[in-house]
């Protein structure tokens, strides 16, 4: 009875471990999908890049680069991903759908309607610092976390009595 309930034991642990390794190999992880999402954002903004003017065209391609930046944190820091998961699960993605229909007008404006285009182009800028702020906090969050485990190291080399 015993090795019958080890042999089972054992089965459910395999499957486990099989499931979790299937998983990974596939991709299917969050910091996987959020990484593929975050760069398909960026590749959305640099095709609006392509189809506009300057200044738009430069701050689309920021937005872009700051967009991979944030990707690469995600990818190597997993507790990224959940510092951030409001911004890259709603907001950037609304952001990327108005730069996208910002294009649509871009193209279509009539000479009248400059200033309006003009005002939304300072919406695009400060869109393209929060897209640098976010990218600045994680990586300030990188030193907050290397600092407090040398500040707990300190500590303990403190208490040696030798």
């Amino acid at each position: 009875m015993r090795y019958l309930i080890f042999a089972l034991a054992a089965s459910i642990v395999l499957v486990i471990v099989w499931h979790l390794s299937a998983r990974r190999q596939t991709g299917q992880g969050p910091a996987v999908k959020t990484g593929l999402l975050l760069g398909r954002h960026a590749e959305r903004l640099r095709r609006c890049a392509e189809l506009v003017g300057q200044p738009e065209a430069d701050i689309f391609w920021d937005m872009a680069g700051h967009l991979e930046r944030i990707r690469r944190e995600v990818m190597s820091d997993g507790r990224d991903m959940a510092r951030a998961r409001r911004f890259i699960h709603h907001h950037a993605r609304l952001i990327v759908e108005l730069c996208e229909r910002f294009v649509a007008l871009d193209a279509k404006a009539r000479p009248e309607q400059a200033a309006r285009l003009q005002r939304m182009t300072d919406h695009l800028r400060a869109y393209r610092d929060v897209f640098a702020r976010v990218e600045k906090a994680l990586i300030d969050n990188d030193f907050d976390d290397v600092e407090a485990t040398m500040d707990a190291l300190d500590i303990q080399l403190d208490r040696l009595d030798y």
